[in-house]
This record gives structure tokens, C-alpha cells and sequence, in this order.
């Protein structure tokens, strides 16, 4: 046992134990407390334990909720912010990786003797040769014959009791935890890039990112996490190795930015989230016109890194840099490529307001650079949601959409971003061959879009592949777990397929994370409704209200909940409020009928909402219609929406 060595890990096991309930306390902090470098501190920590940095703090936190679970009665939400976990399903996970229990487990066991624990070694060094006790050997006394029969009797009914009780328990425990799962080596998120200028640096800095991202994205062999789940880590005072476990990637790249003038730096750094190490990092700097041409290089650096990096810590021949291209959606037009830049975050919004003035931008671009295909795409998605979002009528929206999308594909046919756009809108217009061949198409070219792979499973549910749906919505929830949308739609697709399960651990991994996002409140409120538990359905739809009291698209299934409890009077009173003329109220007046069980009323308004051109896009397996799918009426209608 080096000294030197020993000293500083009972200087850390000191320094971690004051921290112990800090999230954000991270390495960079121990090594500036400690006046140690990360190698150092690494390179010591391995020889002293054989754990990397990453996992000896982990590693004290789980022996620290071990000893607060036997002591304290303390609820597992309370230890965790005891030791600093994220989340309690993060401590659950790690928890039951380290010693073979879930935290609610190990509790329980204790109440079983003589029932061995697992043992796990205390982090702590193996006490140094000076340190041992002499030892005095002492011989043995004769045991008695009769004695050694009465400890054999013990022992075997020890033994017996202690096999009875480990099978006992084991038959009744409920599965609830996976074993944990390391993620893939070629996984990687690109963090927010950082500005180091000033407010007229920040389109250098979208810039750069945008043109990074977009092309790591194409590499068919890595999987890239969406922007919409890594952006949510801007300005994150939480560690690397958080940041892995809640995206579930090997690896980071961050990146910062300054513009001075017209020359651009621009410093990246790829970081292995297991040790939080950092894998490579390199600093480009140029003319802000030469932009493209630096882009194409940091892409071609980072993939040789994750090469690299790969196969330091894996045996397969998985390799990511053989698609390397350049994008060919982008233009060579600073100016039209800066417009275009705003007129996409303005869609990122999704207000109405927010897609009119993107629409506005957009044409701004192509007027500056016609051929500018990626331009054309998001001009096609604008327009598309303001129809689907009900913000404009299909007349004024549906023909500039498909048009500018065709143009876009015309331009560059490997224009993922166009397919989906056209995709959505042949879905939404009851167009189920056309628009499968266009989602297909586009994640063919774009594997890791988070949001076609989505919208493809959304389309896939519609025509009722539900196995399908489900695999593909739970794609989209892996590369992009943060965005709330993306998880109710998978959490819908696992009710409609009529696995329990799958849809449970879809809810339960949004606790924590989503309990502010309305939407998800929509998914339990489902959930629960299938399950015919009306009133927690009830209870969903009301947080989903009292979040979002703009959002009506629950409220019919709020009022066949009430109506299955009995509440025919408020169920009644709410029809009489609906407008007399309108073919989605005609559809909404079906579903409060299904709730009172009067099936010719229900079967009525659903065929006269077909009739007036609605149908909703899960009505073929939708729990709300599950007596009617083999009714003749019902089979008409999806024969007239070319689903039979």
C-alpha cells in the first residue's frame, strides 16, 4: 500500500462525505480541493481500488444510502437527496447493480435472519503491513463427539430455514428493476456549445453547432441523441457522468465558441462519461467566411476520435467514421444560412405566431440562395404545422407544404427533414401508403431523427402495426429521452398494444423528470383509463388541465370517464356545450357515448364525423372503441379511411 496513496483517499472519503448531498460536486471540484490533477487523482485511485474516479464517488454515495437505508426511516426520495442522486430511479438502478436489491428490497430483507446479505467491500485502502496485529496461534480443543452432531443439526436447519426463506422470497418479489445497462460505446450527445463572445457571436456559435451536429447525425453507425434532450443541458452545473446516465450515451462533445471581428476559435472536447475522462480535444480557429470548411473538418476529427475511443474499450469492429460527408442541405450563403437559423428555432416554438414569422425568414433565405434544400424542408414543416396544430385551414397550408417539401427533395434527395414534413402530412390527410413510403424513406437517409422515427410510429399505430409502433416509439424515447411528447406517444402505443408493462415502465421513467410536462399527464390519464381506474384517470386529466388549461384534446375522454363512474347528468350537460356543426364534435359526442354504454348513439356520431371528413387517427385501436372494432358500422367507417 503506497502512503502517499492512502492519505489521499482518506483525504477524498473526508471531501466526498461533506458533499455527499451535492449533485453538481464533480471531479473538476475535487481535484482543485485536493490541488491534484484529474490524471493524478485517476492513476491513484486505480491502483488503490481498481475503481475509476467516476466510480469510487458513486460508488460512496451507494454505501452511504446502504447505511442510511438500515438506520434512518427515512423514504428513498429523502435519501437521495441525501446523497446526491438526480433522481430516485437513478439510485434505485445503481443501488441494485452494487449489491443485488433494490433500496425497497434491501429494506424489506431486513426484517429475514439468518439471512445473509451480499458483502461489499467498504471503500476504503487495505490497511498498511505496519498496521497488522501480531498473530498468536492458538491449537485447537477436541470437540466432543455429540457437540460436533449438535452443530451439525444447527447448521442444517440453519441452512434449510435460510434456502426456504431466499426462495420465498424471490417467488413473490416483483421484477421492477432491470439490471443495469451500459451504454453503447458508439452513443454520443452534443452538448450546448458555449459562447465566449459577445450577442453578435451567437449565430457563429448556432452555426458551428448546428453544422457539427447535423453531420455527426448522419452516421449511420452511431446513435446521436436529439437536440431537444441535449439542449436541455445549457449552462448544467451537473457532472459528466450525470449527464451519461440520465441520456444513457459513452460519450460528450462540448464545444465553445468566440467570434472577435472575422476570425472564429472554435475549442472542442470529447469526454467519456464512464470516467469522465477527457478522450481528445482540439482547438480550430479561421476566417468566419471559411465556416463550412472548418465544420467539415471538426466532423472528421471528432468521428476518427470516436473511432478511437471505441476500440480502446471494445472488441467489435464498429466504426463510425465511414460516412463521414458533407451536409448537402447547407448553403454557402452566410447571410441566407443565418436567416435560416432563426427561422428554425422560431419552429422550435410552435406557436402560431413563432411558424408565421419562421415562414418569413425562410423566404428571406431563398431569396438569397434558391437552392438552399434544408430551407425548403423546414418552410414545408412550418407550413405543415400550422394546419395540424389548427392554427390555419388545409386550403391555405396543405399545397405550399407539400410543395416546398418536393422541392426540397428535388434539390437534395436524401432530405430527411422534407420526407418527414411530407410524411406528416400525408398521415394527418389520411394518406397511409404515401406517407409510409415517405417516413421510410427518410430514416433510411436520417437514422438517428428522433422526431421522424416518432412520427413514423404515430403513423404505424394509425394502421394498427402496433408491434411496430412500439418498437419504433421506443427508438424515438432513446434518442430523445428528455422531450415529454416523444414519451406519451410511446406510453399510448404500449396501451394500445395491450402491454401493461412496457406501458408502466414508460410512466415510471418519466416521474421525476415530467411531473410539469402536461402532456404526460395525458399518458397516465389514458393509462388509467384502460385499466378502468377512472377516477387516478380523472385525477391525470385534471394536473393535465390545471398545467395546460389551453389543451382540449383530452376532454372527451375526461367525460367518459365521469360517464363510466355513473355521472350521466355532467357527461349529458357537457354535450349540450359542444358546436352543433363540427365534425371533430361529432367525434368527440361518439366518445362520450361509448362512456355511457349506448352504443347506437356512438356508433351514430362516429359514422357521421367520417361522413363530414374527421377521423381520428387511433379510433382503430383506441381503448375508448374496443366493444365496437368487429361492429359492421365501425368496420364501414375503416373501410372508408382505406384501413380494412
Amino acid at each position: 500500500m503506497n502512503s502517499a496513496g492512502h492519505t489521499l483517499v482518506d483525504d477524498l472519503n473526508k471531501l466526498i462525505d461533506e458533499r455527499l448531498d451535492d449533485p453538481s460536486f464533480s471531479i473538476e471540484s475535487i481535484c482543485q480541493t485536493l490541488g491534484i490533477s484529474r490524471s493524478q487523482l485517476y492513476r491513484i485511485l486505480k491502483e488503490e481500488t481498481n475503481l475509476s474516479t467516476t466510480r469510487y464517488l458513486r460508488k460512496r454515495r451507494l454505501l452511504k444510502t446502504r447505511e442510511l437505508l438500515l438506520s434512518t426511516d427515512l423514504r428513498i426520495s429523502e435519501i437521495c437527496d441525501r446523497v446526491g442522486f438526480t433522481s430516485p430511479q437513478n439510485l434505485s438502478t445503481y443501488f441494485t447493480e452494487e449489491f443485488g436489491l433494490s433500496p425497497t428490497e434491501f429494506r424489506k430483507m431486513q426484517q429475514f435472519e439468518p439471512v445473509a446479505l451480499p458483502v461489499v467491500a467498504e471503500l476504503e485502502p487495505e490497511p498498511r503491513a505496519t498496521e497488522l496485529e501480531p498473530v498468536v496461534s492458538i491449537p485447537p480443543r477436541p470437540v466432543p463427539f455429540w457437540e460436533r452432531r449438535r452443530n451439525w443439526l444447527m447448521g442444517g436447519l440453519v441452512a434449510l430455514l435460510s434456502l426456504v426463506i431466499v426462495s420465498l422470497y424471490w417467488t413473490l418479489r416483483q421484477p421492477d428493476q432491470e439490471p443495469l445497462k451500459l451504454p453503447a460505446t458508439n452513443t454520443i450527445a452534443i452538448l450546448p456549445f458555449v459562447n465566449l463572445g459577445g450577442g453578435d457571436s451567437s449565430p457563429a456559435r448556432d452555426g458551428v453547432m448546428d453544422e457539427v451536429y447535423s453531420s455527426v447525425s448522419l452516421l449511420k453507425s452511431l446513435k446521436v441523441i436529439a437536440r431537444s434532450s441535449s439542449d436541455q443541458y445549457q449552462n448544467t452545473k451537473k457532472s459528466m457522468w450525470q449527464i451519461g446516465d440520465e441520456l444513457h450515451v459513452a460519450h460528450l462533445l462540448k464545444g465553445s465558441v468566440l467570434k472577435s471581428g472575422d476570425q472564429l476559435q472554435v475549442k472542442l472536447e470529447l469526454i467519456g462519461t464512464q470516467d469522465d475522462i477527457r478522450e481528445w480535444e482540439r482547438v480550430y480557429q479561421g476566417n468566419y467566411q471559411t465556416i463550412f470548411s472548418m465544420t467539415d473538418q471538426m466532423v472528421r476529427d471528432v468521428t476518427d476520435q470516436l473511432d478511437k475511443a471505441i476500440g480502446s474499450t471494445t472488441h467489435d469492429s464498429v466504426k463510425v467514421s465511414g460516412g463521414v460527408q458533407r451536409n448537402p442541405t447547407r448553403t454557402r450563403n452566410l447571410e441566407a444560412y443565418n436567416l435560416f437559423l432563426q427561422g428554425r428555432q422560431l419552429v422550435v416554438g410552435r406557436s402560431k405566431d413563432n411558424l408565421l414569422q419562421s415562414l418569413n425568414r425562410f423566404d428571406r433565405a431563398l431569396a438569397l440562395d434558391s437552392t438552399f434544400a434544408e430551407a425548403y424542408a423546414f418552410k414545408a414543416t412550418a407550413y405543415m404545422l400550422l394546419w395540424v396544430l389548427n392554427y390555419a385551414d388545409v386550403k391555405t397550408t396543405y399545397g405550399p407544404a407539400e410543395q416546398a417539401a418536393l422541392t426540397a427533395i428535388r434539390l437534395d434527395p436524401t432530405n430527411s427533414t422534407a420526407y418527414g414534413a411530407l410524411g406528416s402530412l400525408y398521415h394527418n390527410s389520411y394518406q397511409w401508403k404515401a406517407a409510409d413510403n415517405a417516413f421510410r424513406i427518410g430514416l433510411q437517409h436520417s437514422p438517428n431523427d428522433a422526431q421522424l422515427t416518432y412520427w413514423y410510429s404515430l403513423l404505424l399505430r394509425s394502421v394498427g402495426r402496433l408491434p411496430e409502433a412500439v418498437r419504433y416509439s421506443q427508438r424515438a424515447v432513446e434518442l430523445d429521452p428528455l422531450y415529454p411528447v416523444i414519451l406519451t406517444g410511446h406510453i399510448l402505443n404500449c396501451i394500445y398494444l395491450g402491454d401493461k408493462v412496457k406501458a408502466q415502465e414508460a410512466i415510471r421513467s418519466g416521474e421525476g423528470i415530467f411531473d410539469n410536462a402536461f402532456i404526460y399527464y395525458l399518458g397516465r390519464g389514458y393509462y388509467y383509463l384502460d385499466q378502468a381506474d377512472y377516477a387516478q384517470a380523472i385525477a391525470s386529466f385534471n394536473t393535465l388541465l390545471r398545467l395546460n388549461p389551453n389543451y382540449k384534446n383530452y376532454e372527451s375522454a375526461n367525460m367518459y370517464c365521469l360517464a363510466r363512474q355513473g355521472k350521466r347528468a355532467e357527461a349529458l350537460a357537457w354535450l349540450q356545450r359542444l358546436p352543433r356543426t363540427s365534425p371533430r364534435a361529432d367525434y368527440d359526442r361518439a366518445v362520450v357515448f361509448a362512456g355511457l354504454a349506448e352504443s347506437d348513439s356512438c356508433l351514430h356520431y362516429l359514422k357521421k364525423a367520417a361522413d363530414g371528413g374527421f377521423y381520428h387517427r387511433d379510433m382503430m385501436v383506441s381503448t375508448l372503441f374496443k366493444p365496437y372494432r368487429t361492429h359492421p358500422t365501425f368496420r364501414a367507417i375503416l373501410r372508408q379511411y382505406q384501413l380494412n
